[in-house]
């Protein structure tokens, strides 16, 4: 990956590069945690390539390197992209992010969509397989929606 662009877009990465760190003398960074594919969607991104094929689990994958190196128009662009694309099939995958990251606006999302489609979830294996207090909250939350 380009270090200029990386150091635009990440706080993270600039503060590597700006100051006496490693990163910084040996010009370069290794990331270890996150697969090679995950890399590649971050580069097409700052590259200004489109996105918009990534699988659910892509998709929250980037984001979690987006959140950890601090690159905000990623965070913004992914939270949208996935509660705009919520399906049966993924939206436990969406709200188990939402909810274990504090992201309010995914939230909100989450439960209205649960409040119209919760039929559709509710008896899925994933659903079950949600944490409880995930659950209870987004349950909470989706009959916030119905009563109005």
């Amino acid at each position: 990956m380009n270090k200029a662009i990386l150091t635009s877009v990440s706080s993270v990465f600039h503060a590597m590069f700006s100051h006496d760190m490693k990163e910084a003398r040996t010009d370069s960074v290794k990331v270890t945690d996150f697969d090679v594919k995950t890399i590649e969607n971050v580069n097409y991104f700052c590259l200004g390539i489109e996105l918009d094929d990534l699988t659910t689990n892509e998709s929250i994958q980037v984001l979690k390197f987006a959140d950890k190196y601090d690159i905000k128009g990623l965070q913004t662009y992914l939270e949208s992209f996935l509660v705009e694309n919520i399906t049966a099939d993924n939206f436990c995958d969406i709200v188990n992010y939402a909810w274990t990251h504090s992201r309010d606006f995914m939230k909100t999302k989450c439960a209205r969509y649960f409040s119209m489609y919760g039929e559709g979830v509710f008896l899925t294996s994933a659903f079950a397989d949600l944490e409880p207090t995930i659950m209870a909250s987004l349950v909470k939350a989706a009959v916030g929606f119905k009563s109005k």
